[in-house]
């Protein structure tokens, strides 16, 4: 490897390592740096480094859109049979103590679930 690939190298492992942190920074400390930061790596505009650190960031990121991932823990099945409708009537309950309505997505949109019981309504689709 020549001298001119070795120092491109270094330049390119310092310009990811800037921007990786760039990327993990809160959005006002981001807006402290950037300056800064966009002076050392030799970008000429702003703007430029701003999209390329938005750039990493979606790409970091596990979200393809707005809010965040949800995590859950490992679901483990249960052991032996299960009846449908018990298990619907413990959901309903349980959705029903934690808060005061629940409305389905559009493909159940005729089922709403009320604090004060379950109305059920058929969905003309």
């Amino acid at each position: 490897m020549s001298d001119a690939e070795m120092t491109k190298r270094d330049e390119d492992a310092e310009i990811n390592g800037e921007i990786e942190r760039l990327t993990k920074l809160s959005p006002v400390q981001y807006d402290r740096e950037r300056k800064d930061a966009a002076r050392k790596l030799g970008f000429e505009r702003l703007g430029t480094l701003d999209r390329v650190v938005e750039a990493a960031r979606s790409k970091n990121s596990d979200t393809r859109g707005q809010g965040r991932p949800l995590e859950f823990p490992g679901i483990k099945p249960c052991p032996g049979a299960v009846n449908g409708s018990d298990l619907l009537d413990e959901i309903v309950a349980c959705l029903c103590e934690s808060s005061s309505s629940v409305v389905f997505p559009h493909r159940f949109s005729g089922e709403v679930i009320a604090r004060r019981g379950v109305i059920m309504k058929q969905s003309k689709t």
